[in-house]
């Protein structure tokens, strides 16, 4: 009996809740259920509009349910209602918004409040259009008609203002895939909006023209993951105790507790990972206990994913990380609250590898302590980064039941004083953070300052995805809402206003309606529907508006919408000047931003149009950042960027630089350079218009200049010597007082770098040493003029031309040694003694050969005792390239003879050749040699040592001699060695 009374308490409750439930459906719900069941009756065109839903109704949420009004869903006949709209009416000059109130949403803001296109002024003779204006028109593409003038969808106007989006589709004309675009492109952080409004004369009656005018709208949204997981990197230092009055960590744990109790309350999969840093450590916050032992607490990889997130706002926000600050210093070790925050995103054991990865960083300010590349660049390859694992295990760090915290551990892996930063130091910090984000390129960088105060530089490259400020409560709540939005739309619970001009009419019952899809190649589909079931509303005062547009992408496709009617000039305007269709047109977004469409004018009366006259317009070349003209610059007008046949020649450009075209008929056009100077660059093609008074429209000033950069003149020659390059001495150029050192390499090319033209004489600091100096009026004079001719008064300049630069190449010098004094020391082996008996003779040719040959020089003792050869009191100098013959006449007493000659050259590169003439034994002899040099010439010494013939013995024995024998080869070092090493050794020291 008693489990009776049980079962059928059970069942009451359960009647019960059925009951609350369906209780709790709206009336309008219900209605609207029993209208969808008991339809029958749909249309093919209905059918496409509801497989594209989203593009003409909110977005549905667990919070939130699309706004049905009771007067749009008794209206039978037809959603377009109307008031006839008097002929003279005026534009209403306010937007019309939705009447409906829609919350927690968050749209892609388009933030244009401005037309951003251009248009004439209705006292023109034409009347008014858009400057940037074509006669082509939607679906025909290169077809003109004379009564329309478009905005020009198919190119871009020349001072790039307005952004231009353009479908892929290869079949369409220019014209027809061209739209505006506001936003960025598609990436996973945003999307893009385009508009498009175009015209067309209708054919039929000429007595009133009739004018289509399509109306085009695509929208785009970024799908966010499912699954997201954030983790907050917060600063603990006493720089976020804020001012007086203010208590900082209650307003960031208050915008924190708003940010996550709606994130989670909109059904988001979000996780969260807490971080905090302060002087000397950054601390883990841990969600979940798990007990670990004291040795297992040491080794952070058996940390897991579960013990730092959690989806529990209250959990969350309970963590130490709130309490308070870590202690009284302002430190900030900004990159260990980093890497601890991509240790925990980073989580292999159980963690989401799905999920968006998002690191957030709330600082004060700068850091104070920086990372030297020890502490993330591998020692072994600075190129290669390390790890977040192997740089914190650079660090002490322990394990607690709450806290997981790295200490900073070697001086060597960090820098700063924690008070200040400098620049070196915050250049070091930007390095570190660019290292990590190419590391952690799935991670989206987002940094946040708080509070505001300081301008810092490093803190924009922290927040490499997004950098934002909160000063305050409201602030900072709105900053973390643009870190992690929760829609995306860029167009959402939008309205279409569209307000007429009083110049024109408008037929009602010509309004259509179409569903837009671009597909993933880039194609236009277009569906119609029944634009019965569209929002559309007409006021008695000439707008027509259509309300509750949610466009973007699902399933792979972009959305859209096209409104399509016709409208007709006044017949008070009917004087063939153009007027505009709209005074306005525009979308407003659900976030009260505005996207604007173009205005496009027609014109319609009796009168045939105005002949269009030619006319003459000037160019004037000019040097860039100076008065200076160019003569010789000529121009050419034609109808493609990529060029062809010129339509128009201009007129080589005069001494003023005047460069002129005659009778060219107004429009658009390219201008492209048809000669250019050779000293200057050249330049790409630019997208003018010629209008009716010759002005040109489209250059990058207004006063019909157009400026020019000079090439730079890279100069460069060789000094050679028996046809080798040599790299001693030192030149510049010499203009008036001022000197252009050219830079020597070790190939021995000299070089420089000169832009402006004029006369430079080439003039020689330092010859090398040893060689014969040059005079400056023998080196040359450079001469370059203002159109780029190249003169060298000493030979033939080598001009090579390049894009960016002229490489300019003079002859190249032939360099001469000085000539050679001769002075020979004589010194005994055992005692160093110097020895003075001996005599020599310098002979010009072999004296073996001719014994009657007179010596050239005489050789004559100085105080030293050293010989210097002289002739008639001069010291002979020995000329390279002569052989030259030494023959001693005397030897010292107690040595032996030398009846050999040595015979020696010094060629034209100072190498010395020695050769031996005679027989002679080799003798126990050695010779050291020495190379100076001045003004006048150089000096060659030779230092003989010399072993003494060995005495009898005392026993009358019969002794022992050793001969010393013939020269030895005296290698000096001159080949290639001695000479050259110590001029430039000398050289080195002197430069």
């Amino acid at each position: 009996m008693e489990k009776r009374r049980i079962l059928r308490l059970l069942l009451c409750l359960i009647w019960l809740l059925l009951y609350c439930q369906l209780a709790s459906l709206s009336k309008l719900e219900a209605e609207t259920i029993l209208e969808t069941a008991e339809s029958t009756e749909s249309t093919e065109s209905t059918e496409a509009l509801q497989s594209t839903a989203s593009a003409f109704s909110p977005r549905v949420t667990s919070s939130e349910a699309p706004c049905v009004s009771s007067e749009a869903d008794s209206t039978t006949e037809s959603a377009v209602t109307s008031t006839e709209a008097s002929d003279e009416s005026q534009i209403i000059q306010g937007p019309v918004r939705n009447s409906g109130e829609f919350r927690n949403f968050s749209a892609k803001g388009i933030d244009l409040v401005e037309e951003p296109f251009s248009y004439g002024e209705h006292s023109e003779p034409a009347g008014w259009y858009p400057l940037h204006h074509t006669q082509q028109f939607l679906a025909g593409g290169d077809l003109l008609q004379d009564w329309v003038q478009n905005y020009q969808y198919a190119v871009p106007e020349s001072s790039g203002t307005v952004p231009r989006f353009e479908l892929a589709d290869g079949t369409l004309p220019d014209f027809d895939r061209g739209y505006h675009e506001f936003g960025t492109n598609i990436t996973e952080a945003g999307g893009r909006l385009n508009t498009k409004k175009s015209l067309r004369l209708l054919p039929g009656d000429e007595s009133e023209k009739k004018f289509e005018v399509i109306l085009d709208t695509l929208g785009d949204v970024v799908v966010s993951k499912s699954q997201v997981d954030l983790v907050l990197v917060i600063e603990r230092s006493t720089r976020m105790i804020g001012t007086t009055g203010t208590d900082n960590w209650t307003v960031l744990k208050a915008s924190l507790e708003s940010f996550l109790t709606d994130l989670f309350a909109q059904g988001l999969d979000l996780r969260v990972g807490l971080v905090g840093f302060s002087q000397t450590e950054a601390e883990l916050a841990m969600m979940k206990y798990r007990f670990m032992g004291p040795e297992e607490k040491k080794h952070p990889e058996n940390y897991r994913y579960e013990d730092f997130f959690s989806n529990n706002p209250e959990t969350i926000l309970n963590r130490d990380v709130f309490s308070k600050i870590k202690d009284t210093a302002v430190g900030a070790p900004t990159f260990l609250g980093i890497d601890g925050g991509l240790f925990l995103l980073g989580l292999p054991q159980a963690g989401r590898e799905e999920a968006t990865k998002i690191l957030c960083t709330i600082t004060a300010g700068a850091p104070t302590y920086f990372p030297t590349s020890s502490y993330y660049q591998n020692p072994q390859n600075e190129n290669t980064l390390l790890s977040v694992q192997e740089s914190l295990a650079l660090c002490d760090f322990d394990g607690t039941p709450s806290t997981l915290k790295f200490f900073r551990a070697k001086e060597e892996h960090f820098s700063g004083d924690g008070l200040q930063a400098s620049g070196e130091d915050q250049e070091n910090a930007r390095a570190f953070y660019t290292a990590r984000q190419s590391q952690s390129a799935h991670v989206s960088w987002q940094a946040i300052q708080f509070s505001v105060g300081l301008e810092e530089n490093t803190l924009p490259a922290l927040g490499s995805q997004g950098f934002f400020q909160g000063a305050n409560q409201e602030a900072l709540t709105q900053a973390l809402q643009q870190v992690l939005p929760i829609y995306q739309e860029t167009i959402h619970q939008a309205t279409l206003v569209e307000q007429f001009s009083p110049y024109v009419t408008f037929e009602q019952d010509s309004v259509e309606t179409a569903a837009l899809e671009v597909t993933e190649d880039g194609k236009l589909r277009v569906t119609p529907t029944n634009s019965k079931v569209m929002p559309l509303e007409i006021s008695g005062k000439g707008t027509l508006s259509w309300s509750q547009l949610t466009l973007g992408r699902d399933t792979g496709v972009r959305q859209g919408v096209r409104l399509r009617y016709v409208v007709s000039v006044k017949g008070a305007y009917r004087d063939n000047h153009f007027y505009p269709v709209s005074q306005e047109t525009y979308l407003e977004n659900g976030t009260e931003s505005r996207a604007y469409y173009a205005q496009p004018s027609i014109r319609d009366g009796p009168k045939e149009p105005e002949p269009v006259i030619p006319v003459n317009v000037r160019i004037i070349s000019q040097v860039k950042d100076s008065q200076e003209k160019i003569k010789g610059m000529q121009y050419g007008l034609y109808r493609t960027e990529a060029g062809g046949e010129a339509v128009y020649t201009s007129t080589l450009a005069t001494e003023e630089g005047w460069s002129d075209f005659s009778e060219v008929l107004p429009g658009d056009y390219w201008l492209r350079e048809v000669q250019v100077p050779k000293a200057f660059l050249t330049s790409g093609a630019l997208r003018v218009t010629i209008s009716e008074t010759g002005e040109i429209i489209g250059l990058p000033n207004t006063n019909l200049i157009i400026e020019k950069e000079r090439k730079p003149i890279h100069l460069q020659f060789q000094q050679h010597v028996a046809g080798l390059p040599l790299s001693e001495g030192s030149f510049a150029l010499q203009q008036a007082s001022q000197q252009i050192p050219l830079v020597r390499d070790d190939s021995g090319n000299f070089q420089a770098s000169l832009v402006l033209p004029g006369t430079y004489q080439l003039v020689e600091l330092a010859p090398p040493l040893g060689y014969r100096p040059i005079a400056a009026e023998d080196l040359g004079e450079l001469t370059i003029a203002p159109l780029g001719e190249i003169t060298f008064s000493s030979g033939e300049v080598t001009v090579t031309e390049e894009a960016t630069k002229r490489l300019v190449t003079l002859p190249t010098l032939q360099r001469q040694l000085k000539p050679y004094t001769l002075t020979i020391k004589q010194r005994n082996t055992e005692n160093d003694a110097l020895l003075t008996e001996a005599g020599f003779e310098l002979y010009d040719s072999s004296p073996l050969d001719d014994p009657t040959v007179e010596p050239i020089a005489v050789e004559v003792e100085q105080a030293d005792g050293s010989i210097l050869f002289k002739e008639k009191e001069q010291s002979v100098l020995l000329q390279p390239g002569i052989t030259y013959y030494l023959k001693e006449t005397t030897h010292p007493e107690d040595y032996l003879p030398m009846q050999a000659v040595l015979s020696f050259q010094i060629n034209e590169t100072g190498q010395a050749v020695f050769d031996t003439l005679g027989e002679q034994s080799p003798a126990e002899t050695t010779s050291h040699f020495t190379l100076e040099t001045d003004d006048l010439a150089n000096h060659l010494k030779i230092e003989l040592v010399r072993s003494p013939v060995g005495k009898l013995p005392k026993t009358g024995g019969a002794g022992k001699s050793t001969p010393w024998g013939a020269w030895s080869v005296l290698l000096i070092g001159l080949i290639g060695g001695l000479l050259l090493e110590r001029w430039y050794q000398r050289v080195n020291q002197e430069v």
